[in-house]
């Protein structure tokens, strides 16, 4: 026990120390040709105009949205996969991507131009379809007395798929639109801005926090429905306001970012290897490296080929693929 809490110490130690790593490197370099020190200048407001405004309205935003998305989808896919008792489980198991990406591709199809709270018509099309997919699963797996995990899991498979469809279908018939909408299914923090960051902290700040709450219910859930039960857990009240606080994190991420996959599958499954199943510490360590993870792939996706930029998503799923055959073949029986 007493070797677990110090590994557990090093962990948190290890994972501050690399966030702050990561912000220097993020901040130091860029797609511009600013070299670290005229960064640092522009960081503390001290160098020229162009020097300050890339630094203040352009990277900072970005590096701000990037950890909040990782630290969001990192939290939430630990809590699914809690929920769920599978390790597979990630932040997109109840459709909210395909749902979002369909919403996406109909504003982008038929040109949708509002602005809400420095949002576009994508961005709030993508929120509103990820909202109303898992509204779905939930009118729909309601018919049945109760919301079993199994349900809500094939409900999400099955909208993916017709969802998807619908989506290839726009792509054919507005073929000058498919890269738009392939590349915003790729995710990218290319469009951050102060208004996207006011809107996401504190959805994602206080959407974590009241995650954490549930983390004594996520270890009853663990041991099965039965257990949890006799351990005094409103187990079906308890998941459904963890899949509501995850789903609201989520489409709130995905709209401000697009897709960003294996973030959440891949975080916590990782982390539970080295400190445990210990929801406690589980659930902030998985916001830690998660907000770690996605702002240093950040940092290469748009540093690797500047000026130009690579989407975030292919970034993730270059680490992200191999782990989840890394998860099938490896997988016991049980969670």
């Amino acid at each position: 026990m007493e070797k677990l809490k110090f590994k557990r110490k090093m962990v948190l130690a290890t994972g501050i120390l690399l966030l702050l790593a990561s912000l220097i490197i993020a901040i130091s370099i860029g797609g511009s040709s600013m070299d670290p020190y005229a960064s640092f200048t522009g960081l503390l407001l001290r160098g020229t105009d162009t020097e300050n405004t890339i630094i203040w309205s352009i990277r900072v935003p970005r590096i701000i949205e990037a950890i909040l998305a990782g630290g969001g989808l990192a939290i939430v896919g630990c809590t699914f996969q809690g929920i769920f008792r599978n390790p597979m489980a990630d932040p997109f198991v109840l459709g909210i991507s395909s749902g979002a990406a369909l919403g996406a591709s109909i504003a982008i199809v038929s040109g949708i131009s509002l602005t809400i709270a420095g949002f576009t018509g994508v961005s709030v099309l993508a929120f509103t379809g990820a909202i109303l997919t898992v509204s779905a699963i939930y009118l729909v797996s309601s018919i049945r007395s109760r919301k079993e995990n199994s349900i809500l899991l094939l409900m999400g498979i099955a909208l993916n798929f017709f969802f998807s469809s619908i989506i290839y279908l726009l792509m054919f018939i507005r073929y000058d639109k498919m890269k738009e909408i392939v590349m915003w299914t790729f995710g990218t923090f290319s469009t951050s801005s102060w208004d996207k960051v006011f809107f996401l902290a504190p959805v994602v700040v206080i959407g974590s926090m009241l995650l954490g709450l549930f983390a004594r219910d996520l270890n009853s859930l663990v041991l099965g429905e039965k257990e949890a039960h006799s351990f005094g857990v409103s187990v079906e009240k308890s998941r459904n306001l963890m899949i509501l606080i995850g789903t609201i994190i989520t489409s709130v991420i995905v709209s401000a970012s697009g897709i960003i996959g294996f973030v959440g599958l891949m975080i916590p499954h990782l982390l539970r290897f080295i400190v445990g199943s210990d929801y406690r510490k589980l659930l902030p360590m998985s916001f830690l490296y998660g907000s770690v993870f996605l702002l240093l792939s950040d940092t290469i996706a748009r540093t690797v080929i500047r000026p130009s930029e690579l989407p975030i998503g292919a970034i993730t799923a270059l680490f992200g693929s191999p782990f989840f055959i890394f998860i099938l073949l490896n997988r016991k029986k049980g969670y």
